[in-house]
């Protein structure tokens, strides 16, 4: 029976390793398409940039590491080999031979970026690299001559500012000083979309959400213009000695007069049914003339007097165009999606279309967000069957509101639509989204969109959606489908206006401004479906499990590091998944769907690139056989406590004969699992196996910040030694309970954490100087005894003048120390108590009364409802919670169920109360109690709740006002050591309250769980 049991273990874990990891993955340092022929994903790669020296010689750069060059004017591109299969977002030629190109790529899971910067010294013949990883994702690169130049992208925690300089012709960078100071509240800036110099120590910079900043003696610090609001900065020229141009979304054009310091818009007015409808993208300056281009990129905008005076001319193409650069006044170029390069040689009246991958999209998916894209479809209709695909998102998240995830949002989501074969995509910008935990409806998210868009929301979004048809021009259409339950209001709303568009986009009568300002020709899509939830059935069914011969993997894999873009963590879904055919103007076979059923078009046409050859082979017909069984597989070993051992102790010896990505993939996926199911012991393991085979896959890069965060947490090394817990008893009775910790296992735990801190540091340097890591490792170091070594790098942080959360917490160390000055962050004081209450719900105790009260106030402007009151007192075996929370308008309060209370109850649609409790302030690791008005729990450690099951007691009561909960938390259930007068431990307390908002005590509130934002909860006598 065992035998019979340990072989089926291990066939499963072949079958798991063969189905993740196929042959010709990807290599371990990119998300790349083709495992073996890429050319014909080049040919409509997105192109970001594109550089003149004279009239002949010029050089295009894009995605998937495209250069494209022409030595004939454009009559002629041929593609150059860069070396490097990301995004190229920038180029610049000093004369015919000498040039830079610089981006870079996103790191999955940790969504660290990493940049590239290449050169060139025979005119792209070649190209080498000159900084590769140490440096973040760079937008842009330029030199002054042949030494000293510039670049601005993304931030990093050793280039803050987000701007380097080069004085050695890029072989090194140094980061330039910054004084960015956001409002408390705001989200961090993650870096610079665009910027200009006009010398080594003068220029401006901006980028989302539009922040804008100015160079001044080296530094980079705040100009005296006000944001943007919603809108994303795109493109800056500036002109010596104070002149400039700034545009971005929504039809903003601007000018300055003091190179950035201040902005204004235009004196001359924009041409008819120009201004507010399309999104400018790129601008060019040569004196007093300029020339904008955007999306759609059916015009050029073009003044000769500094802007008193506008024209629009046709380009002959709609998608979007992405930058211009005119090496004259006669001679133009202009660049943009799908490998589309557009020429004037009139000073920019006429313009003609030179090269291009494609013309428009075979389908176009439109998606609230990056979360629910089906990127599976994407990897098979696009990257597989080659049909050119675009992504939209619809909504954007709110600049009010702080949520870590969405740093490099936008960019990360177009890394992950070119992952899976789409050709471009596009993010919104002028529909702010809320958390979908808060189950907003309807209403309430048209009220938040209509607070950004003149109350007028649904004809924009409308009109939006039109536009976007019109310029893609494809013939399918995906979109969310009709939740019937009603629980995805947001995807409802979608889907209506979706519908509702397509109609309209095909209307002549309708939108006259798209077809006379914009040069946008009605357009009829033929279908349109609406994705299913995985496992819901449809018109037409896809199985993303099933191994492609064209891709030489499955659709799942390849979906699955793309998600790893917009994700933390790595989940490969491979159950089947289906669309639903919502509109048909085709005679499509209704007895044998088919996604484009009655649509021709032909491969290597305006719509279709070429198709890649299939190859097969006996070993890949095996494991598109054994990649059938994946599902089964995996809830069979979730289900079983004897398989993670099992899987485990064969995991090496199976992966030995992988490839490296293969190997590496298939042990984080081991690795989720364990997690997922609470094993956290076997989730090191595993993990510790990938970063010692594997330290340079970007995988290693999560597994690592784990590793540290595991070994170096006190709550999780208190939930390891919980069979340390003892009770001493006295006169018979246990009059106390006393609580002892194994030293050497936790001193064991702290030395391998610092282990695993030291690979990183010499690993990935800009990794390590991440708070994230160093925060956990001033924590570790208290506790090993060396805090001389953990202040140091507090002291820097404090030195620092960008005041921010991670400020706060270094700052805070501080006042810890000596409690001398005022706190930087709040605190909520514990008191202890000589009696306990007795757990009604009343709170008629005098301690509560004396207790000091936290109030939870809205998040942001949309948030109803008085504040909700929260109190804690503790005595020697108890922390015990009280809650006070007024009942709040478009909240649902049912009548609580009678009976017993189910212990991790579903809490999702009730208005709550979390308690986040960070025992040793390393800012990484916490317990998560939660608490609704019905008096239901739920609780976890570190995200995970199968790896923490305390038992806490409740007492609720409740009336039409509002609710009133009294808890008591066993401290054994938390630390090893009771907490002494003047302790202190790092805290976050959140309300959600579903239908109406959010509301925290924390500062700066913020929806996602941020520990740096948690305050402090400190013990009183």
């Amino acid at each position: 029976m065992f035998w019979n049991l340990r072989f089926g273990f291990l066939f499963s874990l072949v079958t798991i390793a063969w189905s993740i990891a196929l042959p010709g993955s990807v290599s371990a340092q990119s998300v790349s398409l083709n495992p073996r022929d890429h050319s014909p994903m080049l040919e409509d790669a997105r192109l970001h940039d594109v550089w003149f020296v004279d009239p002949l010689h010029g050089w295009a750069v894009g995605d998937r590491g495209v250069v494209w060059h022409t030595d004939d004017g454009g009559q002629n591109w041929t593609l150059q080999p860069s070396g490097h299969d990301g995004p190229l977002y920038s180029v610049f030629f000093l004369d015919s031979k000498t040039g830079w190109a610089a981006g870079g790529r996103t790191v999955p899971l940790t969504h660290r970026s990493e940049g590239v910067i290449l050169v060139t010294r025979d005119g792209g013949a070649s190209w080498a690299r000159l900084a590769e990883g140490n440096i973040p994702a760079l937008q842009r690169v330029r030199f002054f001559d042949a030494k000293n130049g510039w670049a601005l992208g993304r931030r990093s925690s050793n280039f803050r500012a987000g701007v380097i300089a080069t004085a050695d012709g890029g072989r090194t960078w140094r980061p330039l000083n910054g004084a960015i100071r956001t409002k408390k509240g705001e989200t961090n800036f993650d870096g610079w979309a665009t910027g200009d110099m006009i010398d080594p120590n003068t220029g401006a910079v901006a980028g989302e959400s539009g922040l804008s900043a100015v160079v001044r003696r080296g530094t980079v610090e705040n100009d005296r213009s006000p944001r943007f609001g919603l809108r994303n900065l795109h493109d800056l020229r500036l002109l010596a000695p104070q002149w400039g141009w700034l545009v971005g979304d929504g039809g903003l054009l601007l000018m300055t007069t003091d190179l950035g310091m201040t902005w204004q818009t235009t004196a001359g007015p924009l041409p008819s049914g120009i201004a507010g409808e399309a999104d400018f993208y790129a601008v060019e300056v040569r004196g007093p003339r300029a020339w904008v281009v955007g999306s759609p990129g059916s015009f050029v905008l073009s003044t000769e007097d500094a802007g008193q005076h506008w024209s629009a001319f046709s380009t002959g193409v709609t998608v979007p165009l992405y930058a211009v650069r005119f090496v004259d006044d006669r001679h133009g170029w202009a660049v943009g999606a799908m490998g589309t390069i557009v020429v004037t040689e009139d000073g920019g009246r006429n313009w003609k279309r030179q090269r291009s991958g494609g013309t428009r999209a075979a389908w176009l998916g439109l998606f609230a967000d990056p979360n629910g894209v089906p990127w599976e479809w994407f990897a098979h209709w696009s990257a597989a069957e080659g049909y050119l695909s675009v992504l939209e998102t619809l909504t954007r998240p709110s600049p009010e509101l702080v949520q870590a995830s969405t740093d490099g949002l936008t960019i990360r989501a177009h890394e992950a639509a070119v992952g899976v074969g789409a050709s471009d995509s596009r993010a919104a910008w002028a529909f702010p989204d809320l958390p979908s935990e808060w189950r907003l409806n309807g209403k309430r998210i048209l009220e938040n969109w209509d607070r950004a868009n003149d109350r007028r929301a649904l004809q924009k979004f409308r009109a939006e959606l039109i536009r976007t048809i019109r310029t893609w021009r494809p013939e399918v259409v995906v979109t969310h489908d009709i939740d019937p339950y009603g629980k995805r209001p947001k995807n409802n709303l979608i889907n209506q206006a979706v519908l509702e568009a397509v109609n309209l986009a095909a209307d002549p009568t309708s939108h006259i401004d798209q077809i006379t300002g914009l040069g946008l020709e009605p357009w009829e899509v033929k279908k349109v479906y609406g994705a299913q939830p995985v496992g819901v059935e449809g018109s037409c069914q896809l199985s993303p499990g099933k191994w492609d011969a064209r891709l030489g993997r499955s659709p799942a894999e390849m979906a699955a590091a793309a998600r790893g873009l917009v994700q933390d963590e790595f989940e490969i879904q491979t159950r089947p998944q289906s669309v639903r055919l919502l509109l048909d103007r085709v005679a499509s076979d209704r007895k044998n769907p088919s996604f484009f059923g009655g649509i021709f078009l032909e491969p290597g046409g305006e719509a279709r690139r070429r198709l890649l050859e299939p190859v097969d082979s006996f070993t890949e017909r095996r494991i598109a056989a054994s990649s059938r069984n994946l599902r089964a597989i995996l809830d069979r070993v979730q289900n079983d406590p004897v398989a993670g051992n099992v899987l485990l102790s064969q995991a090496v010896k199976l992966t030995e004969a992988m490839d490296h990505d293969r190997a590496a993939r298939t042990l984080a996926h081991l690795a989720k699992l364990y997690k997922r199911t609470g094993r956290w012991d076997l989730t090191a393991e595993t993990l510790a196996q990938l970063v010692e085979r594997y330290p340079k896959h970007p995988m290693t890069d999560s597994a690592l910040i784990w590793l540290v965060h595991y070994y170096g947490s006190a709550e999780a090394g208190w939930l390891e030694q919980g069979s340390q817990r003892k009770t001493t008893v006295q006169s018979g009775k246990a009059s106390r309970s006393t609580l002892s910790i194994d030293l050497n296992l936790q001193e064991n735990r702290l030395e391998r954490a610092a282990g695993w801190a030291k690979q990183i540091l010499a690993t990935r340097p800009d990794l390590y100087e991440n708070p994230s890591i160093r925060f956990p490792l001033t924590a570790i170091d208290r506790q090993r005894g060396y805090p001389g070594q953990a202040e140091r790098y507090l002291m820097l942080i404090r030195k620092r003048e960008k005041r921010d959360a991670w400020w706060e917490c270094a700052t805070g160390e501080a006042w810890i120390a000596d409690r001398q000055t005022a706190s930087p962050k709040s605190i909520l004081r514990a008191l202890a108590i000589p009696t306990k209450p007795r757990l009604d719900g009343r709170l008629n105790e005098p301690f509560w009364a004396a207790a000091a009260v936290a109030e939870l106030t809205g998040a942001d402007s949309s948030s109803p409802g008085a504040a909700g009151k929260v109190r804690l007192v503790y005595d020697r075996e108890f922390l015990y919670l009280a809650v006070e929370c007024a009942n709040v308008e478009g909240v649902s309060y049912t009548p609580v169920p009678k009976g017993p209370r189910p212990r991790d109850g579903d809490l999702s649609a009730e208005d709550r109360v979390e308690l986040l409790l960070d025992i040793d302030r390393d800012y990484a690791t916490y317990f998560r109690l939660v608490v609704d008005r019905r008096g239901w729990t739920g609780d976890d450690c570190w995200g995970q709740a199968k790896a923490w099951d305390p038992s806490w007691f409740v007492a609720r009561r409740g009336d039409e006002k509002g609710w009133t909960v009294e808890a008591a938390i066993p401290l054994e259930a938390l630390t090893g050591r009771y907490p002494e007068p003047g302790e202190v431990w790092g805290i976050g307390l959140r309300r959600i309250m579903p239908g109406a908002g959010f509301q925290a005590w924390n500062s700066p509130e913020v929806v996602e769980i941020r520990p740096e934002s948690f305050g402090y909860l400190l013990f009183t006598p």
